[in-house]
């Protein structure tokens, strides 16, 4: 019998995380669910962890060689039964009515190909931050795709959802081409917004897990590349060029995103890592790209967020990321550095 929803878990290396993120999904109110995990030729004890629980429900997938990252998130919802899956990194975590609320509510809107919540940002040793998108969405429950496509794509009104938290159809996930051409998550969730309506509730029900430990700037200017090849992607998408008002963005928007990409992944990093960290990612960035060193808003950006307190840092980013006025500004400066 096919399960209400799929929760594709894709890992590599990381037992200690994934037993908890098995254990969230478990606990859910909803137990209609399959959980696919796709263990990227661990070296650890990932396979004893997954076997312990001994539940049938849960299917377990080794592959014999190291692949690429994009290619074992592809391969967890490959082996997906669902029609409405759900991606879970092995170290995050869900609350025990996400699947329900959210298996509800795209049986309820068959017009959303996907939906969010609000989410919890667990930090170590602190206590869980809720974030509320009050914004973008605020009381609506339902948003055209292709508004939250051009929200994210002209860095404006953007959307306060988790971009991997979000639960989606198959079919749309088969059009998007899954991983393999959106490489990001952020990419994804554009390319499955292209074709239906986005949902969101506002109760927080997906957990977000910072790990101090695990930050390497090398590694935050990779994802920042694959983010650009992602976007080149996006526009080649057929379910992208069918909607005009997004495909018709590309020239503006490929330009405009090469110089936001270094920074919007430096200020996730000052914000969620601190200050050593943050300019840490900000020399990894002006090494890749030397033409950074001449880019006022990238310099002064790191500048300011390298002499104010974390905590003022925090204040200002997510306020950043909440309002519409300073990226308007921020849009204005980009046009003019782009004239000139």
């Amino acid at each position: 019998m096919t399960p209400s929803i799929s929760v594709c878990i894709p890992t590599l290396n990381r037992a200690p995380h994934l037993r908890g993120a098995i254990e969230s999904v478990l606990a859910s109110t909803l137990q209609d669910f399959e959980i696919v995990v796709s263990d990227n030729a661990s070296d650890d004890n990932t396979e004893e962890i997954v076997q312990s629980f001994q539940d049938p429900r849960i299917c377990y997938v080794r592959h014999k060689r190291r692949i690429p990252i994009q290619s074992n998130w592809t391969a967890a919802l490959f082996h997906a039964r669902s029609e409405l899956l759900f991606k879970l990194d092995d170290d995050d975590r869900i609350e025990p009515a996400f699947l329900e609320k959210t298996v509800q509510f795209l049986k309820s809107h068959p017009e959303a190909s996907s939906v969010y919540t609000a989410f919890l940002v667990q930090s170590p040793g602190g206590r869980p931050v809720p974030i509320v998108d009050d914004h973008f969405f605020g009381n609506r429950v339902l948003c055209d795709g292709v508004e939250y496509c051009r929200a994210i794509l002209l860095n404006r009104n953007l959307p306060q959802n988790h971009k991997s938290a979000g639960v989606f159809r198959a079919v749309c996930a088969r059009e998007a081409r899954y991983f393999d051409r959106c490489l990001t998550d952020i990419i994804f969730t554009m390319a499955i917004a292209a074709q239906g309506s986005v949902g969101y509730l506002r109760e927080p029900l997906f957990r977000y897990v910072l790990h101090g430990g695990e930050h390497e700037a090398g590694r935050v200017v990779r994802v920042a590349d694959m983010y650009l090849k992602g976007l080149h992607n996006l526009f080649d998408l057929d379910v992208v060029k069918e909607q005009a008002a997004v495909s018709d963005l590309r020239e503006e928007v490929l330009h405009q995103h090469r110089r936001l990409a270094p920074i919007f992944y430096t200020h996730l990093s000052f914000r969620n890592h601190g200050r050593v960290k943050g300019l840490e990612v900000a020399r990894h960035f002006l090494r890749e790209d030397p033409s950074l060193s001449r880019a006022l808003l990238f310099l002064s950006s790191v500048a300011v967020l390298a002499l104010l307190p974390r905590q003022v840092v925090h204040y200002l980013i997510t306020y950043y990321y909440k309002a519409v006025w300073p990226k308007r500004l921020v849009n204005v400066v980009m046009k003019l550095s782009r004239s000139s």
